[in-house]
C-alpha cells in the first residue's frame, strides 16, 4: 500500500518505496525530466519539496535535510 503523505495540485509526497528516512516526491504530470514540465508544474514540485522539508524539520528535528532529483522515464 502506498501511503501518500502530501497530495498537492502538481505532485505527491510518499515514504512508500523509499529507503528509511527518505521521502519520494512525484509529479502528477508525466514528463521525461523535471525540466520538461511546465513552469507551474515545476513550481508545484519544488513547493511540495519545501513543504515536506518544513514538516520534517518541525516534527522530527532532523540533523540535516537535502533534496535531489532522480528521474526514471
Amino acid at each position: 500500500m502506498h501511503r501518500i503523505w502530501i497530495d498537492s495540485e502538481h505532485a505527491i509526497a510518499s515514504a512508500a518505496d523509499a529507503p528509511e528516512g527518505n521521502m519520494v516526491g512525484v509529479p502528477k504530470e508525466h514528463a521525461p525530466s523535471v525540466h520538461a514540465l511546465g513552469v507551474e508544474a515545476q513550481k508545484g514540485v519544488w513547493t511540495l519539496v519545501s513543504e515536506v522539508r518544513g514538516r520534517l524539520r518541525t516534527g522530527l528535528v532532523p540533523t540535516a535535510t537535502s533534496a535531489s532529483v532522480s528521474w526514471t522515464g
